[in-house]
């Protein structure tokens, strides 16, 4: 599971790399540690609002019809990608997403003696995601705040030479496999999954890591 990453790029920077057409309001970069339920900068597009966005989302899915933004249990920040068009279909269809970050932790040791490691490559990393909206059922229609964006990030079984301090590691995309993965008008399918997954190979062997002292 990743749960915690950090983000050194500013709104300028993704704007650039991204190839951004339209920013959101308060999005929260650079970001230095990233926690679940926060608030985190997602890349995406949809058909009902032309252009590529930047935006500041939720880092916790929610699930259609869900009554309650804080629902009950662990939040939702990571999918499998192996089941993700079964469990998720809703969500892969057409709310495909981008979370940017310079590099993400995770841990590994005993119980109370637990290690963190610090992974990152050699440019920005872009998770791939799922995003969908929440709406707010306490706010008046015509607040523009009724509607809240959440996300989530793919996983995936972890490259052999990342195993070794965990069994997972985030689908992280190659500038040239964004363009697939955003469009709104390709239906998201377990095969679209799929390559998404084999590109994110190749990613993740460039990684670095190693370990970092113990987070706050």
């Amino acid at each position: 599971m990743c749960s915690r990453y950090g983000l050194d790029a500013t709104v300028e920077d993704l704007t650039g790399i991204f190839e951004i057409d339209l920013i959101g309001d308060g999005v929260p970069a650079p970001l230095p540690e990233a926690r679940p339920t926060d608030a985190v900068p997602v890349v995406l597009e949809s058909e009902q609002a032309p252009g590529r966005r930047l935006e500041a989302a939720r880092w916790n899915l929610a699930r259609p019809g869900q009554k309650e933004l804080r629902r009950t249990g662990p939040p939702l920040i990571n999918v499998r990608a192996e089941t993700l068009a079964g469990k998720f279909g809703w969500a892969v269809q057409r709310r495909r997403c981008l979370i940017p970050a310079t590099g993400y932790w995770e841990w590994t040791g005993p119980k109370g003696a637990r290690q963190p490691y610090f992974f990152q490559g050699p440019d920005l990393l872009a998770f791939a995601g799922v995003y969908s909206w929440w709406r707010d059922p306490a706010k008046d229609d015509v607040d523009p705040s009724r509607w809240v964006l959440t996300a989530a990030l793919l996983t995936m079984d972890a490259v052999d030479r990342l195993a070794t301090i965990h069994d997972r590691n985030p689908v992280m995309l190659p500038a040239d496999a964004w363009d697939d993965w955003l469009d709104p008008t390709a239906l998201g399918t377990q095969a679209l999954v799929e390559a998404a997954v084999r590109e994110g190979r190749g990613v993740a062997e460039r990684l670095d890591f190693a370990p970092v002292p113990r987070l706050g």
